[in-house]
Parts: structure tokens; C-alpha cells; sequence
């Protein structure tokens, strides 16, 4: 067959579907399989097209996917880019298995900076095969990027946004989680887009109303004491290639939120950043051996950096960091060597 390619490991769609990614962890894959393309503007498309049925489609502009590539990226285990959460290889696929179980709906449409456009869709299967487009059909793409597509059934949409009584809190939930998630990135407040590292907007259709569009700006912490420090040299066995920006003290606590900085037992700890995205929150007793309050108003915020393989790993859904790995274990000790006493003043 003309532009057929065999995936490695192409039986395993019920197995990558059963990890459960909430929602919000199926549109952080998909963000973050955009940035390892150099994306540096993302657009996530949300529209309910039924009572219980929504579509999905998120829009970057990276460099696209060639067609080349095609085998190794729909192979389990490929990596795209040098991002330090991406090291498994395995969110594009698992983001799209958790999306579309089904393996009926999704497809991909790209363009790469030659001009280079390819459709490829489901189903994920033991032979695939792209398609060439037409540039026209993707006036949307500019110089180059990739369109991600899936139909969505309501209980993917609805899982780990629970708590909420409506779509439209859903959709508050799903914007905090992403301002906080990729915070250092994105615009401050106030703040022009040409000054960020990352624009996201995201784009909500309701079934009876209106089109939303939500420019994302990043939601931080309001300190109310803060100590402020970059560390170069002792994060990892004193390895100079990684580096940390923190800061940690008391909050003041916003309990309108939804999940962070509320001020409470599960928002308050560690929160770790790897290149800028969050990979986990809330990490307190394993840290400091003490017991956690209820009320806590304490947090330590630190964002990674450096050469990727020097950095801690995260496990394959990118929610928290692998604690069996030796390196964690230094990032952590050096979290409590930094701050002995987080409970104080």
C-alpha cells in the first residue's frame, strides 16, 4: 500500500487506554507534544456537539510531524524533542487511547516548515497509511504546525474534574489547572504575549450558547512571606548541568480556587516544575517527616532546568516524580536541606 507504515507495538490501544488520564491530562499531553514540536502558540478547540458527546481539537504552531517520522512517532517508546517530562515517548499515544478508546475518531492533519502537509486518523492499527494534502486544506496552519483531533465521550470530559456541578465549572476547573500547570510559561497578568514563552488559548463551545475564547495567563501563588534563590550547583550529587529557580514561605490562601493555593492540607508543599511544566503538588510529610496540617498555608515552588538526562524522572502521565529514581531522591533531600523548617515564622 502507497504510504503505509507499520507501528512497532500497534496492538497495545487497549492497554494505553486503560491508564486513565483525566481530561485535563489528555489536553496537557497533547500541549506538551506540541511544545517538544517548538510550538510557541496553541489553541484547544472544545465544542459539545450533544448532551453527553464533545470534539476536541488542539492547533499548534511546531514544526509538524514528516511523514519519515510517521513509524517512529506512532511507535511506542518514540520520543519527539529534548523535553525533560517527554522521556517516556508514550503521551501522544496514550493521550489519544485515552480520548478516543474506541480507536474510531482521531485524527492528525500537518504541516511541516517545507510545506510538507500528511492526514493520518484512525484507527491506530497493525498497517496505517497517510494521506497528502492539499496546503489549502490547512489555511490554518501558517509557515507550519499540527492539528490533533477527537471526538470525546462525557465521561472522559468529566473525569477528574469532579466536585463540579456544571460544564460550565468544568471548563473554570479545566483553565486553573492549565494556568497553574504551565505557570512560568505563560503570560503574567497585565503582561504582553511577546513576552512569554507560551500562548494557549482556549476555545469553548457549549451546546446551547456561545463561543468562548479564554486567553490563558499564568495563575501564581500571592506571597505573603517569600524567600527567593537560584541554585546552580547542588540540586543533583552537586551537578552543575541542573539548576533550580524557587521560591517557598507563606501564601495568602485563595479558597475559591478549585485545586491550588487554597491554603489547605492537598495545595500546600513541594510543587515541582520540569522545563516549566508541573509534574507534581502537594508533597509535604515525605519531605520534612512531620505531619501535614490541615490548614497550610506553606509553599515551595521550583522549577527545573538543564540537561534533560541529568534532570528527575516523572512517571509515563507526568502527575508525579518516579520516587524510586536516585536523582529524586538528591532533588528531594536538597529541598529539605534548603528549607529545614517549613513550618516556622
Amino acid at each position: 500500500m502507497e504510504n503505509a507504515f507499520k507501528p512497532r507495538c500497534c496492538g497495545i490501544w487497549n492497554v494505553l487506554s486503560k491508564e486513565q488520564l483525566n481530561f485535563a491530562e489528555i489536553i496537557n499531553e497533547l500541549i506538551d507534544n506540541a511544545r517538544a514540536a517548538a510550538a510557541t502558540r496553541i489553541t484547544v478547540h472544545l465544542v459539545q456537539t450533544d448532551t453527553d458527546e464533545f470534539s476536541l481539537e488542539v492547533t499548534d504552531d511546531g514544526y509538524g510531524m514528516a511523514r519519515e517520522d510517521f513509524d517512529q512517532i506512532f511507535s511506542v517508546g518514540a520520543l519527539r524533542g529534548a523535553l525533560a517530562y517527554k522521556r517516556c515517548g508514550m503521551g501522544l499515544k496514550v493521550a489519544l487511547a485515552n480520548a478516543d478508546p474506541e480507536n474510531l475518531s482521531w485524527e492528525i492533519r500537518t504541516k511541516t516548515t517545507n510545506g510538507e502537509c500528511s492526514y493520518i486518523g484512525a484507527p491506530y492499527a497493525e498497517q496505517m497509511a497517510f494521506e497528502s494534502l492539499n496546503p489549502k486544506e490547512l489555511k490554518s496552519l501558517r509557515r507550519s504546525g499540527t492539528i490533533i483531533s477527537s471526538m470525546l465521550s462525557r465521561s472522559v470530559f468529566e473525569r477528574g474534574l469532579e466536585g463540579t456541578e456544571s460544564d460550565e465549572e468544568r471548563i473554570a476547573m479545566l483553565v486553573e489547572i492549565l494556568r497553574v500547570t504551565y505557570a512560568p510559561l505563560l503570560p503574567k497578568e497585565q503582561q504582553e504575549e511577546e513576552d512569554s514563552h507560551l500562548s494557549i488559548q482556549l476555545l469553548w463551545t457549549p451546546l446551547l450558547g456561545q463561543k468562548q475564547a479564554i486567553d490563558l495567563t499564568a495563575l501564581s501563588p500571592i506571597w505573603a512571606q517569600q524567600n527567593v534563590g537560584y541554585d546552580r550547583a547542588n540540586i543533583v550529587k552537586h551537578d552543575s548541568e541542573v539548576y533550580a529557580q524557587y521560591t517557598f514561605g507563606k501564601i495568602n490562601p485563595m479558597p475559591e480556587n478549585w485545586r491550588f493555593y487554597r491554603g489547605d492540607r492537598k495545595s500546600a508543599g513541594l510543587m515541582v516544575y520540569l522545563h516549566g511544566r508541573l509534574v507534581q503538588y502537594g508533597i509535604f510529610s515525605e519531605i520534612w517527616n512531620c505531619e501535614n496540617p490541615r490548614q497550610n498555608d506553606f509553599l515551595f515552588v521550583v522549577n527545573l532546568d538543564g540537561v534533560v538526562t541529568k534532570l528527575p524522572l516523572c512517571n509515563g502521565g507526568k502527575t508525579q516524580l518516579k520516587i524510586e529514581d536516585t536523582t529524586v531522591h538528591d532533588f528531594l533531600r536538597w529541598v529539605q536541606q534548603t528549607c529545614p523548617e517549613p513550618l516556622k515564622g
